[in-house]
């Protein structure tokens, strides 16, 4: 491998997987911190939807999103927590 292959981002974001050490440790914290915030912000936009889309909804349906919307922000502090220790 080249010095610039190294940079190109298929091969760098398997490269990384594969390696261990602290900076790898941040980077797959930091992956998983990119996902649950994605997925935090889907919830969100979701339960935006249901509010403001004039749709008909039920009690069940808006206490499970929020109870998902909780449970991905807990682990997305954990996540940041994790990367940034403590």
């Amino acid at each position: 491998m080249t010095f610039f292959d190294f940079f190109k981002k298929e091969k760098s974001c398997r490269l990384l997987t594969h390696l261990e050490g602290p900076l790898v440790e941040k980077y797959r914290h930091f992956r998983e911190f990119i996902s649950l915030n994605r997925d935090t912000l889907s919830l969100m936009a979701e339960l935006e939807q249901i509010h403001y889309g004039g749709a008909l909804f039920n009690e069940r349906k808006i206490r499970d999103k929020i109870e998902e919307l909780l449970e991905t922000t807990a682990s997305l502090t954990e996540t940041l927590n994790d990367a940034s220790n403590n």
